[in-house]
């Protein structure tokens, strides 16, 4: 009787443990999986925001079965360079969500939950705004905790003159942001008011992304970095 217990619990034995690995190997998807995941990610992120030196995407590691619904826990994404529609390019953008919904037919994201980015507007991408208003040529602008400055040449009247800006960056709606200068002097002396309000130059996220929402604005060494959240309701 002893020898059948022990022949038949050797025979249980492997039977689980196959049992076991047959389970973990349904439970996990396999690694190409996940490649094909980020790759479809990053083709919608770059659709969307536009073109990139690169963009790197992180993804949690989930179940085939989620997987296949369009269910992805965490996605993250940062790119670096982002050349927007409008012409400004963004240095860094980093995306972050939980509880993903993807719309495998559509490529579209339906859901998310705790879904944010960050953006850094740099220093070349604010001398290109103020650049597009016409009125300040050649700007050359520093960033700093402490505020914004700007230097280039006013071309309107018979002689060029130089300016001088100082001012900082402020959330003007959930979607847009601009330069708002303080105090400006044009070849020395104090510019007029009607001058600061014309080198105030906005970019509106509403044509870069609609449903990003910017929260806030915070300046560091060289750029200056928005955060906000992503309405879903917006994405089309």
């Amino acid at each position: 009787m002893k020898t059948r217990m022990r022949k038949s619990a050797r025979l249980r034995l492997p039977a689980l443990l196959l049992a076991g690995a047959a389970l973990a190997l349904t439970a996990c998807a396999p690694p190409g999986t996940y490649s094909k995941v980020r790759g479809t990610i990053r083709k919608v992120v770059e659709r969307d925001l536009g073109p990139a030196d690169k963009y790197e995407v992180t993804t949690s590691r989930d179940s085939l079965s989620d997987l296949n619904a369009g269910r992805i826990a965490r996605v993250e994404v940062h790119g670096v360079n982002v050349r927007t529609r409008l012409g400004v390019t963004l240095d860094d953008v980093w995306l972050s969500a939980r509880d993903v919904k993807v719309n495998r037919k559509t490529s579209r994201v339906e859901s998310a939950r705790e879904a944010s980015f960050r953006a850094a507007l740099g220093e070349q991408a604010i001398a290109s705004m103020l650049e597009k208003t016409g009125i300040i040529t050649e700007p050359i602008v520093s960033i700093s905790p402490s505020g914004v400055s700007v230097r280039g040449r006013v071309t309107r009247g018979p002689v060029p003159l130089n300016v001088a800006a100082t001012g900082g960056v402020r959330v003007v709606s959930p979607t847009q942001v601009e330069f708002v200068p303080k105090s400006a002097t044009v070849g020395g002396m104090p510019a007029p008011g009607a001058l600061l309000s014309q080198i105030s130059p906005a970019l509106d996220f509403s044509r870069i992304y609609e449903p990003l929402m910017i929260q806030g604005v915070a300046l560091e060494d060289g750029k200056a970095i928005l955060q906000g959240t992503i309405d879903w309701s917006k994405i089309k």
